[in-house]
């Protein structure tokens, strides 16, 4: 009876641990799956709003092109380490989910031991009788129609491993798409750094091209925008939230160049322009270059603003390379217009 104690082991081993094992590993399978597919999805998003980030403003300076490598950088960051704790979890399951029925099994079959190992001693003590009655009273007999199941076991093993051949295939796939993406973050940032010299060595910089600028406008949000993008092209400015600021402002200091806000409180741009104009701001003021700026671009705006006074007009919301090229326009010789 003894010798029957292997063979119940590993038929216990099969149909009590190997169920469980293929569960677990199927769920894990899943898991790494799902959050693979998951981490490239997101990914994607991060890379189309980067691109949509990039496109937006016309860069012209490396140091812009490394502060949004530093943002990409850092969501990829994230990213990733999201992906490994994933992954992290899902090798704890599988580990947890393979030791635990192992143990648990091995467990019972040295309890099962133990209790035949008593068994024998009983029947072995009452002498021939008792060994005589040990077949009929255990038999082990119905283990061996369990073992004929081995060959279904052994498919259903075969069946779970391709599938995580499968699975190991995908992750590989995914590994390749992010090295691609890579390459095509290093091929942009080339055709960034290309496109900066370019606009460098076609336009005047603010070294060349210091002017004093002054900015009325009534919205904070909208002074926010033009500050940065005046500080991108070189220039700073000094701002008024509107026209009867902008007249004191005038009158105290000299600037080349006004930004003119046609819609604001207290006081409109074109009755602004028209008191500079006439020099009610001084006489330095009268020469000063005035750019209108609308929100609510209208037909025949354009030619109202220049017979107000005013020698250009843009719409808003200002776009960086349009603002650049307006100020450039009315700096450059008149011999190139």
């Amino acid at each position: 009876m003894s010798k029957r104690i292997p063979r119940v082991s590993r038929t216990v081993y099969l149909y009590g641990t190997l169920p469980v094992i293929a569960v677990v590993v199927l769920l894990v399978g899943w898991m790494v799956s799902t959050q693979s597919s998951s981490y490239v999805e997101e990914r994607a998003q991060l890379m189309h709003q980067f691109d949509a980030m990039v496109y937006e403003i016309d860069l012209n300076s490396i140091q812009h092109i490394e502060e949004f490598e530093l943002i990409l950088q850092e969501g990829s960051k994230e990213l990733r380490q999201e992906f490994f704790r994933s992954m992290t979890l899902a090798m704890a399951i599988l580990l947890l989910g393979v030791g635990s029925p192992l143990l648990a099994t091995g467990y019972f079959v040295k309890r099962l031991q133990a209790d035949v190992d008593l068994l024998n001693d009983q029947l072995s003590s009452s002498g021939s009788g008792g060994s005589a009655l040990m077949p009929q009273t255990f038999n082990f007999l119905e283990f061996d129609q369990l073992s004929d199941t081995l060959p279904q076991i052994k498919r259903n093993h075969g069946e779970i491993e391709q599938r995580w051949k499968r699975a190991e295939k995908e992750l590989i796939c995914v590994n390749f798409d992010l090295v691609e993406q890579v390459n095509k973050l290093k091929a942009m940032a080339a055709a960034l750094a290309t496109k900066k010299k370019e606009i460098d060595q076609a336009y005047l910089s603010a070294d060349k091209l210091p002017l004093r600028i002054a900015v009325a406008e009534d919205n904070l949000a909208n002074q926010r925008v033009i500050m940065i993008m005046l500080r991108r092209l070189g220039w700073a400015a000094q701002f008024a939230e509107n026209g009867e600021e902008l007249l004191e402002l005038v009158r105290d200091q000299d600037f080349d160049l006004i930004f003119m806000d046609l819609q604001m409180p207290k006081m409109d741009g074109l009755e602004a322009t028209r008191l500079i104009r006439a020099g009610e701001a001084g006489e330095k003021a009268k020469q000063a270059k005035i750019v209108a700026l609308t929100a609510n671009a209208l037909a025949g705006d354009e030619a109202r603003c220049l017979r107000h006074g005013m020698d250009a007009y843009l719409s808003k919301p200002l776009k960086l390379n349009t603002l650049k090229h307006a100020i450039l326009r009315l700096y450059e010789p008149t011999e190139n217009r």
